[in-house]
């Protein structure tokens, strides 16, 4: 399945939302419009305004509004990839050298600052909307998220409603704020936009696990990061968890042996700690990652019949087997 198909029907609006994105880069300190350029220029899937502008789609229609929305949305998101990066210290993404890898970690975090200080001048621009405080609670549960990430990092008895309460704030709850807004930006009602928070809440489960096996089974060249760079950084997720929980007591020792070297070789990857995960954590995360997009698909179509709606519906199938 893919994505362009899914969404062509929204491209013009897609445009749109890009042009949105592009003039919000503006900045009294050239730095700020550089560091945003080259992030925003890196490319992504735009899953966010995508998310939103379906939603609008599902429930009535996309205004400027909505256009705006998905803007920001993405604006939010990209910020967190930037902290993600400095934090993570990490030098490529999307196959590019990161911001902080090219600019430095004190100028990078600060334009990180600046641009969610921006969204949320728009937020309350022309007084007070239903999306204003969502958007807000959100980017706190984010926040929280990430502390959460350097808090499990290394912990390997980390338990499985752990690792779901962290990929939901740091993942799920920014898809189910897109999905949110987008239909109420669209005059959505009430069970509407419930409807929209448990899809978006359970595609973004379904993404976050599929993305943290890709880190595992992927295509270093497909996703522009080398693989296994999770396990490198110390984060706990689902596959490694499942193996731990479920691999014989001599398996899980040596897996725990192998993962917890302070700088694991290449060789133990690929002979040893590749195989023993592969075979205790993959499948069952490949399972898990399904229940969730089923979640988002029942959730979906519960609302009215439309373009936007199973344009939502196929968006849970492809979150899942996309390979990058």
């Amino acid at each position: 399945m893919n994505l362009n198909g899914i969404i062509e029907f929204i491209e013009p609006d897609m445009k749109r939302v890009e042009a949105y994105i592009h003039r919000q880069l503006a900045a009294p300190v050239q730095v700020i419009t550089e560091i945003f350029e080259y992030t925003v220029g890196a490319g992504g899937k735009r899953l966010r305004p995508a998310l939103c502008l379906l939603s609008a789609n599902a429930v009535g229609q996309v205004n400027e509004d909505a256009i705006s929305l998905g803007g920001n949305v993405e604006l939010v998101h990209t910020v967190t990839l930037i902290h993600d990066d400095i934090v993570d210290e990490s030098h490529t993404r999307r196959g590019k050298t990161t911001a902080n890898a090219k600019w430095g970690n004190e100028i990078t975090v600060l334009v990180g600052d600046y641009m969610f200080s921006k969204v949320f001048v728009y937020l309350t621009a022309d007084g007070f909307h239903p999306w204003t405080s969502l958007l807000a609670q959100t980017t706190t549960k984010m926040s929280a998220g990430e502390l959460l990430e350097i808090e499990f990092r290394r912990k390997w008895d980390l338990a499985e409603e752990e690792y779901f309460r962290l990929i939901q704030y740091k993942t799920a709850e920014l898809m189910a704020a897109a999905c949110q807004v987008g239909g109420m930006a669209a005059g959505g009602s009430g069970p509407e936009i419930e409807a929209l928070k448990e899809y978006g809440l359970n595609f973004g489960m379904a993404f976050q696990v599929t993305d943290d096996l890709l880190d595992i089974v992927g295509d270093n060249q497909r996703l522009g990061k080398p693989v296994w760079n999770d396990l490198r950084e110390g984060k706990v997720t689902l596959p490694l968890i499942h193996a731990l929980e479920t691999a014989p007591p001599a398996d899980r020792e040596q897996i725990l042996q192998l993962v917890s070297q302070e700088q694991i070789p290449q060789h133990d990857i690929d002979t040893l700690i590749s195989p023993l995960i592969c075979r205790y954590g993959v499948e069952y995360s490949r399972g898990l990652a399904a229940d969730f997009a089923d979640k988002a698909k029942a959730a979906a179509s519960s609302l009215p019949d439309s373009r936007g709606r199973k344009a939502l519906i196929d968006m849970a199938e492809f979150v899942v087997s996309r390979n990058r």
